[in-house]
């Protein structure tokens, strides 16, 4: 069975306050998908293949074509705006704009018809 887990990205920041200035620091990337993914990979006969949250934005099968390769999707703490980013396309790779990501919700839509039923 293949799998394609994406999300589970998180990054916890510290904020603080000195006078009237606030300074974040990014303190340390939370790993918790790291248990999911490992359980997955003891399992026989698994196949999985993980994205963050930012290597979603880039490398998420846009075509149903390329997600059909897939038995099972797993979609954990990612906003909708992951998969169909709401800014400028110039902001990011231009892969993903071309590649119309407006339709990538509707890949994962026409994905469940086909492999769920």
């Amino acid at each position: 069975m293949d799998v394609l887990y994406i999300g589970d990205h998180k990054l916890q920041a510290n904020q603080y306050f000195v006078g009237a200035d606030s300074f974040q620091v990014f303190h340390k990337e939370v790993r918790d998908h790291e248990p999911l993914l490992e359980t997955l990979g003891e399992a026989e006969n698994v196949d999985v293949d993980y994205l963050d949250g930012p290597a979603t934005m880039i490398e998420f099968p846009r075509s149903l074509e390329g997600l059909t390769e897939y038995d099972v999707l797993i979609v954990s703490d990612l906003s909708r705006g992951t998969l169909k980013p709401h800014f400028d396309p110039d902001t990011i790779r231009d892969q993903i704009c071309s590649e119309s990501s407006e339709s990538t919700l509707r890949t994962v839509e026409d994905w469940c018809t086909v492999v769920v039923g």
